[in-house]
């Protein structure tokens, strides 16, 4: 026989459901964040120390191919999780939408990006992208942020936005590219990696 429930009864299993679900996010969310971070850190780090030792320097770039594999992991990590989430809201699919339609933002990017260069036989717009990447990354962190209402991500966000403007900044003044690269690499220190560990931190003490 099916049980009735009341109000008060209705609330607290509302409650208890998004707290699970919330508490689920966490455990989830903070390993990505760092996995990702230290991964973007290593290769953007990599990419600025190259563009100064190989020749052509352009060579340096190829470094990136190793966010294929990352990419790969973190979304087989993230159907791993999925199936043994216990709650899974409308929020979890949101935030799971978000970054995936990120990614698949990132590779016309990328497309449009090289094919303008190749049309236009100006290898120069190649300096846009690490500024749009940081401006993407940073709209995706917000709306995740928002989702969750999770202030660290919001701040993260903005530190991507800062970090693409300071990107323009060194380029007008250096007229070179290597150094947006480390600025890159700081942004996804105070965009990921310091949430990151905040939400393992927070967790832990939920535990």
């Amino acid at each position: 026989m099916e049980k009735n429930f009341n109000e008060q009864e209705s609330l607290q299993l509302i409650n208890s459901m998004i707290a699970e679900a919330r508490n689920n996010v966490s455990k989830g969310d903070g390993m990505t964040l760092l996995f990702v971070g230290y991964s973007l850190v290593v290769i953007s780090l990599l990419n600025a120390l190259l563009l100064h030792l190989l020749t052509p320097s352009y060579m340096a770039y190829n470094v990136w191919w190793l966010m294929l594999p990352v990419t790969f992991i973190v979304f087989w990590i993230g159907h791993k999780q999925d199936k043994k989430a216990t709650v899974r809201t409308h929020i979890d699919k949101i935030a799971t939408g978000v970054w995936s339609v990120f990614v698949w933002s990132m590779f016309l990017v990328f497309i449009l990006s090289f094919g303008f260069a190749f049309s236009l036989k100006n290898t120069g717009l190649g300096i846009m992208l690490t500024p749009v990447i940081l401006v993407l990354v940073g709209f995706a962190q917000y709306v995740v942020g928002i989702a969750y209402k999770y202030a660290p991500f919001m701040k993260g966000a903005i530190v991507f936005w800062i970090g693409a403007i300071l990107c323009m900044v060194y380029f007008y003044v250096m007229k070179e590219e290597s150094g947006q690269y480390i600025i890159f690499a700081l942004s996804v220190i105070g965009g990921f990696i310091i949430p990151g560990h905040m939400l393992n931190k927070k967790t832990e003490q939920n535990v």
